[in-house]
């Protein structure tokens, strides 16, 4: 054998040898850059799940921030609610929400009010101001044991479920109430 062979031999190698460490290269920049797409899907996922998130509990903020959904809780289900969420005025994402179901209501006993307070005291006396959902203009009438207030402890459930058109995704978000209403309005509308 001589020199000029040997060369050539391992002038293959070499060759060989490079191109394997090019492809192995080649894989770990591909893997790297596959990667760092999935991590920027993950990441506009849970950014639009941030923000259905905050636009439920929007809804639901409004919806029990109001007398509405003690008196009229269909009328509440049937009204959307829009909400911007990049503050452009104009709305991004419609919550619906679900019919306001009551689960639980208690009269509440005289003997655990304090007149001091002016809900209890409106609970005692039957009037509350205007538009308040502790006594709705004392409509409760004359309580039927003379223990009792005109004041109700109502339990409620409500849902609001918020889709981005845009991005295709959906959410719903469930969240329990407790409001000391007027005994006979609660009582319209709990189970």
């Amino acid at each position: 054998m001589t020199i000029a062979t040997a060369v050539c031999r391992q002038r293959g190698a070499s060759a060989l040898i490079a191109l394997i460490f090019l492809v192995i290269v080649a894989f770990v920049v591909l893997t790297a850059y596959r990667l760092s797409g999935q991590q920027l899907a993950l990441a506009g996922n849970a950014q639009s799940r941030a923000h259905m998130l905050a636009a439920a509990n929007f809804a639901i903020e409004q919806t029990i921030s109001g007398v509405d959904f003690l008196r009229t809780p269909a009328t509440v289900a049937a009204t959307p609610v829009g909400v911007d969420i990049d503050g452009n005025g104009a709305d991004d994402l419609n919550v619906t929400v679900g019919l306001p179901g009551c689960y639980r209501l208690r009269v509440v006993p005289l003997a655990e009010l304090d007149d001091r307070r002016a809900g209890d005291a409106a609970c005692i006396s039957g009037v509350g101001p205007a538009g308040s959902i502790l006594v709705l203009g004392g409509g409760g009438g004359a309580a039927p044991n003379p223990n009792e207030s005109q004041c109700a402890d109502s339990e409620w459930n409500i849902s609001a479920a918020a889709a981005d058109p845009v991005t295709g995704a959906a959410l719903t978000v469930n969240q329990g109430v407790a409001v000391r209403a007027d005994r006979v309005e609660a009582a319209n509308n709990c189970i």
